[in-house]
């Protein structure tokens, strides 16, 4: 490993998606000294975009969105595995917003969900915000959805505002939250639900939703948020 971090500026959709292609071929050891930083606002529209790190090769370095937006976010969710802006991420996610879209047009029932990462490990996400559109289209979207983060096992969700809209929800199983879908051994604290989640339901369905948290498991705590969305489950 290195002593110092290797920095890196992002200013164009053309350089995040480079980004994105070089972290999913990393190995995680050269990932964690890296520190990549948005120059500037990026528009991602008409881009079908591939999220950064998987199950395989996790994110592990720091994304500092330095107050900048990411708008135009679109993905297509047509397999399984973990989908946002951030597929996994290990490491640390902060000062971003997000908007765009995510509409699964395959059902799946095992994945994570979220607008900045779909899963998180042991990782940071603070001061991030997330203006997105969740479609479900009638099928099941996968197991874990959060307008922020599907998904997030022993790490940390602070400071972070949720402005998503779930819609066409349907799923056998599924845990959703306008936060964070499922916190497991993991603290959300000081974040913001301002959003809506509409859950079409039916028999034989079993669906957790929350304002903030869908399902909280082990030693997680929920400390000092606010849901002002609306819940219809």
């Amino acid at each position: 490993m290195s002593e110092q971090p290797i920095t890196l500026p992002i200013s164009t959709a053309k350089e995040l998606i480079d980004f994105a292609r070089a972290i999913n071929k990393l190995h995680n050891e050269q990932q964690r000294d890296l520190v990549a930083t948005l120059a500037g606002d990026i528009d991602l529209t008409g881009v079908e975009w591939t999220p950064i790190g998987n199950e395989d090769i996790p994110f592990y370095g720091t994304f500092d969105g330095a107050g900048h937006t990411i708008s135009g976010l679109h993905i297509d969710k047509n397999e399984g595995g973990c989908c946002g802006l951030f597929g996994v991420c290990a490491g640390t996610i902060e000062n971003l917003t997000v908007t765009g879209s995510i509409t699964c047009v395959a059902a799946d029932v095992h994945s994570a969900v979220g607008g900045i990462a779909g899963l998180v490990v042991g990782g940071h996400i603070s001061n991030c915000a997330v203006d997105i559109v969740i479609d479900s289209n009638h099928l099941s979207l996968g197991m874990y959805a959060g307008g922020v983060v599907g998904k997030i096992t022993e790490g940390t969700i602070r400071g972070c505002r949720s402005s998503a809209k779930f819609e066409n929800v349907l799923g056998n199983f599924i845990y959703l939250g306008g936060v964070v879908g499922a916190a497991m051994d993991a603290r959300v604290a000081h974040c913001v639900f301002d959003g809506s989640i509409q859950v079409l339901g039916g028999p034989g369905y079993y669906i957790d939703a929350g304002g903030v948290v869908g399902n909280v498991q082990g030693h997680s705590t929920v400390v000092r948020c606010l849901n002002a969305g609306l819940v219809d489950a």
